[in-house]
């Protein structure tokens, strides 16, 4: 077996081996800052939870791809070019009638986006840019589409003049954009800057690596929206909900624990790859959270998320991650279990397109070794 070989291993050899790349630089970037040091979390310089809390999503967006906040002119130009683009295609239509109806949202998203690629053909910076813009707008779309076929309805009319956020809620909720609740539009505005974007996490780093074969923007997200999809990244989050609702109270939570950590169980949800303290998007989706269950008159989640927040600290000490209380919020107002990790793509599709333009701009194609400790030469057998 490999692991009884990587067991097998020498600390000597180990030293020339980072597994999984860990604490490996791959490259320069002015993207994001992840400072462990003060815990904070920075997209071009500023603070993640200042900027979810003083601009909205449409100026992540041009923050994240140009670079910069936009100007009181520019702003305008942002939600028009969404605007043009909230419109899915035949095709894209069509694909998803002709997929199963208990298809996982995750693949059918996967498979229209990539679908969406098949009418690209162009692969300068400029139309990357333009394609980032068409797949912020539609992803959404998609997920609107999924879920309305699948409860037999239509999905919710598209109408110029609301916000990315307002969109975003209303197909993924099914609901009308004039029937939204203002303040579950501010929350998942909140919600998407606070996903939009954390450095080489595992999806951004097959993006960039797509990237790097020189491909076009979808397929790059097209390969971070299957890895996203794995249980030990965007899936953390729905199997945090499924432990939630596994333990059923607040009471159940140290038991859970206990036993979890017994049976070496994952729990989702805890930790972070590098971050010492809490992460500081797990602070504010908290406050978030409370914020949601206090304008609805209590959340049956939370007190259980404090409950194996408190029993994680004692048993290992371990910090609540981005997927711990998103579960919450997006519970709260209104999202399916299995949309939360949609949700996460269609915010950190942006994240994934900075970082694409960002490689392709000084391209050097990404290619790792590996170290072999398989068999030495062997003849064949006469």
């Amino acid at each position: 077996m490999r692991s009884d070989i990587v067991k097998s291993i020498s600390d000597a050899m180990y030293k020339d081996v980072s597994r999984g790349l860990k604490d490996v630089v791959l490259d320069f970037s002015e993207i994001c800052e992840i400072d462990n040091n003060e815990n904070k979390l920075r997209y071009r310089g500023y603070d993640v939870i200042e900027l979810a809390s003083s601009c909205n999503f449409e100026c992540t967006i041009s923050l994240l791809l140009d670079g910069e906040l936009p100007s009181e002119h520019q702003y305008p130009r942002i939600e028009e070019l969404l605007d043009q683009k909230r419109v899915l295609s035949d095709s894209v239509v069509s694909v998803i009638d002709a997929l199963p109806l208990a298809s996982q949202p995750m693949d059918v998203l996967r498979t229209s986006v990539s679908t969406i690629g098949c009418s690209i053909s162009d692969d300068d910076l400029i139309s990357i840019r333009e394609q980032a813009d068409q797949l912020i707008a539609q992803m959404p779309l998609i997920i609107g589409y999924l879920k309305a076929r699948r409860d037999g309805g239509i999905a919710p009319k598209y109408c110029p003049g609301f916000s990315h956020a307002a969109n975003v809620l209303s197909q993924f909720t099914g609901t009308e954009l004039s029937d939204l609740d203002p303040k579950d539009i501010e929350i998942m505005d909140q919600v998407l800057t606070i996903h939009a974007e954390h450095e080489l996490n595992a999806s951004c780093f097959s993006a960039r690596v797509t990237a790097s074969a020189i491909t076009d923007l979808v397929a790059a997200v097209t390969s971070a929206i299957s890895t996203l999809a794995g249980s030990l990244h965007g899936g953390a989050n729905e199997k945090v909900l499924e432990a939630v609702e596994e333990i059923a109270t607040p009471e159940g939570a140290e038991e859970y624990i206990d036993s979890a950590l017994r049976e070496k169980r994952k729990v989702h949800g805890f930790g972070q790859r590098g971050c010492k303290a809490e992460d500081p998007r797990a602070i504010q989706l908290r406050l978030l959270a409370e914020q949601v269950s206090k304008g609805r008159g209590g959340s049956k989640i939370l007190p259980i998320l404090y409950s194996m927040n408190e029993a994680m600290r004692q048993h290992r000490n371990l910090w609540p991650n981005v997927d711990f209380y998103s579960v919450s919020v997006l519970h709260d107002i209104g999202i399916e279990k299995d949309l939360f990790t949609p949700l996460f793509a269609c915010s950190r599709v942006v994240g994934w397109s900075a970082h694409v333009l960002e490689q392709l701009s000084d391209n050097l194609i990404i290619r790792p070794k590996a170290k072999y400790v398989g068999h030495a030469y062997r003849p064949i057998p006469l």
